[in-house]
């Protein structure tokens, strides 16, 4: 998954893709400014341009740098470039679609007052910069024309985000301002636009809680079966990955390619259910992000009405819509989320709905052993 952090200059890309890597699992920032730079290194120099994104080079790279990345390492990738040409949005967006990378579109806005007062702080390019100063009419006309359509609008107008901490480490929760753990950019909340907005949120939501459980754990703990039925983190995360292709893929003949031979008719019982041991950690999460990606590529291409055949379900009762199909993985995978909740908690004490929202009242260990002990005793009692 890409998240695409658009807006002129001043608007705060930098210091959001920075606090977004933070609360975000397996995060990485790409800046493809970085691209463009590349290509301003070639000798001799490409055609003389004021904006290398008029390269046409430049578009294809990125594209083809996301995809490789992702490919290599799995997680988000958060990208904050500003791109005011709707052609050169199309082009990038298009290429991202051909490789099922889902995209999330936001654009950060601020009114001219506060983006001229912020450039003229600048420390990086100096006090009023030409060339930012210069980008402040071109983003107005792309608002008011395409951009602000296309993408999640965040006004940053009156935000003044904390620094966020520095250094590779993701910090902890305790180090996290509390401004920043529980906060969410508008889009990443519970949208409230559209059924397919409001249903790909919680989808990701259970998507992301359920890896989130694998973070910080050893390859004995995350095959480790935990219950007499050999319940454990890694088997969970395989099943849903065949899950999602089942009922978001091959259910409405958009068939995904994914070898899962443990899925076959011939295949051992409860094969999806555990990880062999020449199945890696990252050969089951990159499958299972790989997924989500043609599950939500599924929910894009198709209206929610769609009707789709189940293979797996009885003849003349194996016909169900697009929202339904949805609406049965989005409560599988919370189901199994959940499962891996308690898992996790019996493995090393580690709980809570999400990296940055336990949903947990917050108190010391004693305290909860306390807790825990008045609850065995009423129970004795009952």
């Amino acid at each position: 998954m890409i998240v695409w952090i658009n807006g002129t200059h001043g608007a705060g890309k930098t210091t959001t893709a920075a606090l977004v890597r933070g609360l975000l699992p397996d995060a990485r920032v790409l800046d493809a400014e970085k691209v463009g730079e590349t290509l301003m290194d070639i000798s001799p120099g490409l055609p003389e341009t004021g904006n290398f994104q008029h390269w046409p080079p430049w578009r294809p790279l990125v594209v083809e740098t996301a995809r490789q990345v992702l490919d290599y390492t799995g997680g988000t990738l958060v990208m904050p470039m500003t791109v005011l040409v709707e052609e050169y949005w199309r082009e990038i967006s298009a290429g991202l679609d051909r490789y099922g990378i889902p995209v999330r579109h936001f654009v950060l806005h601020a009114d001219r007052e506060t983006l001229r007062g912020r450039i003229a702080g600048d420390t990086v390019m100096g006090p009023d910069s030409p060339f930012r100063l210069a980008h402040l009419e071109p983003y107005a006309e792309a608002a008011r024309t395409w951009l602000h359509a296309e993408a999640e609008v965040v006004d940053t107008t009156r935000l003044t985000p904390p620094r966020p901490p520095c250094g590779s480490r993701r910090p902890s929760r305790a180090e996290r301002p509390l401004s920043v753990a529980s906060a969410r950019m508008p889009g990443m909340t519970p949208p409230t636009g559209t059924a397919k907005a409001d249903l790909r949120f919680y989808l990701q939501s259970a998507r992301d809680a359920l890896l989130w459980k694998l973070d910080g754990l050893s390859e004995y703990d995350v095959r480790r079966p935990m219950t007499p039925t050999g319940t454990n983190l890694l088997g969970l995360v395989k099943h849903v990955a065949g899950v999602e292709l089942g009922y978001l893929g091959d259910t409405f003949g958009r068939l995904s390619g994914e070898a899962m031979p443990w899925l076959a008719d011939a295949a051992e019982t409860n094969g999806d259910m555990w990880a062999t041991a020449g199945e890696s950690r990252e050969d089951i999460t990159g499958l299972y992000r790989r997924a989500w990606a043609h599950a939500d590529a599924t929910i894009e291409a198709l209206p929610l009405d769609t009707t789709g055949r189940v293979p797996w379900w009885p003849d003349g009762k194996d016909e169900l819509t697009l929202h339904h199909a949805v609406v049965r993985v989005v409560a599988d995978t919370q189901r199994h989320a959940g499962h891996a909740d308690i898992l996790r908690e019996l493995m090393d004490g580690a709980a809570g709905m999400s990296e940055d929202s336990t949903s947990l009242p917050s108190h010391d260990p004693a305290w909860w052993a306390a807790y825990r002990d008045r609850l065995e005793r009423v129970a004795r009692e009952a």
